[in-house]
């Protein structure tokens, strides 16, 4: 696997400019569907986490990338891996994501792009949206993975998700 000069890994079909733009998680803290509240330095207390970012519940690919993680949600247990995605979306938007695709884990809601921001994936010139991005995280906030992608197909693929556990 290729790596950025900062040592994160760079995932397939990703530049690695993509890769400088975060050295380390940011710990953050965003309403979750229900509106409680969910910090990133808590979750990582139980083990490391894939934090997703997604264009919005619009967005059929983005709405088959989270299908795609519920389907094989049992990878993601059997592998100790926490998953979060977040949009701009509101949180009754991101109910009823969650409820439609039988979401297992927590989508949070960013509608002022200060975490999306923070963690250089807005898409300004779509109408401030996340770029589609995932980042495996460590318990110590270091980054396991990095892929932010250059259009709305661009997504890495789970394979390479689990590859980086290992």
């Amino acid at each position: 696997m290729t790596r950025a000069a900062n040592g994160v890994p760079v995932a397939a079909g990703q530049t690695i400019q993509a890769a400088r733009r975060l050295d380390r998680a940011i710990d953050f803290e965003l309403p979750d569907q229900d509106g409680r509240p969910w910090r990133l330095s808590t979750a990582l207390a139980a083990g490391p986490v894939a934090v997703v970012f997604y264009r919005g519940d619009w967005c059929p690919y983005c709405n088959g990338q989270l299908l795609s993680y519920a389907r094989g949600w049992g990878r993601f247990e059997d592998a100790g891996l926490q998953l979060v995605a977040i949009a701009v979306d509101s949180i009754d938007q991101n109910r009823a994501m969650v409820d439609k695709l039988i979401l297992p884990f927590p989508v949070l809601s960013d509608p002022e792009t200060r975490v999306i921001s923070d963690w250089a994936v807005l898409n300004e010139e779509e109408g401030r949206i996340a770029r589609p991005a995932m980042f495996l995280i460590r318990e110590d906030l270091s980054i396991m993975l990095a892929h932010v992608g250059e259009d709305f197909d661009d997504r890495p693929d789970d394979d390479a998700l689990f590859e980086a556990l290992s």
